[in-house]
């Protein structure tokens, strides 16, 4: 059980139905509501790892970290429990989409100088083992697919990632040929 309610009665509640395994809830210290009740069940489940029943806009951050989210009661609160679960799947889709589209292209970028290393030449593309055309193909298509999916989340991520792919871009292109230290970029969107 996990609750804003102070932890003396939630126990008592809990005890009552015998129900729950353990109780997270509001102390003297603490306000167990909104973005402190999604720490704490991040902190004892994992992110990811828990479903959730809540009834109130302050439950959002909760859904936002839960496997599942459920709503109890309020029509409204519940449109917006599945606009949050949808833009949990496009984030995370989008999120894998663009690093990979970065990698394949690098790869393709960088054959020559791949094939000459001891361990990049057994890359697939640098190895022969994917022809250059199929990974040619699948960038456009991965990257179109990345387009698909930008358009449907809020312009300012769409402005976050475009800003990541034109630095990351402009490092296999050009910066990385300048000179011989390398220059590090994330390969991840947190």
């Amino acid at each position: 059980m996990c609750t804003a309610t102070n932890h003396r009665l939630a126990t008592q509640i809990a005890a009552h139905f015998g129900l729950f395994t353990g109780v997270l809830a509001s102390t003297e210290e603490r306000n167990l509501l909104g973005s402190s009740k999604a720490k704490a069940l991040v902190d004892q489940f994992g992110d990811g790892g828990f479903d959730y029943c809540g009834d109130a806009m302050a439950d959002v951050p909760v859904w936002r970290q839960a496997r599942r989210a459920t709503v109890v009661g309020d029509k409204r609160i519940a449109a917006a429990t599945r606009k949050v679960n949808a833009a949990i799947v496009l984030f995370e889709q989008k999120r894998r989409l663009i690093p990979l589209v970065l990698y394949l292209l690098n790869d393709m970028l960088d054959l020559d100088a791949d094939r000459r290393h001891t361990r990049k030449r057994n890359r697939p593309f640098a190895s022969g083992r994917l022809p250059l055309s199929f990974g040619v193909v699948l960038t456009v298509l991965l990257l179109a697919g990345a387009v698909g999916l930008a358009v449907s989340l809020p312009w300012k991520f769409g402005a976050v990632l475009a800003a990541y792919f034109a630095a990351t871009l402009a490092y296999s292109f050009a910066l990385s040929k300048m000179h011989d230290d390398p220059i590090v970029f994330p390969s991840r969107i947190a």
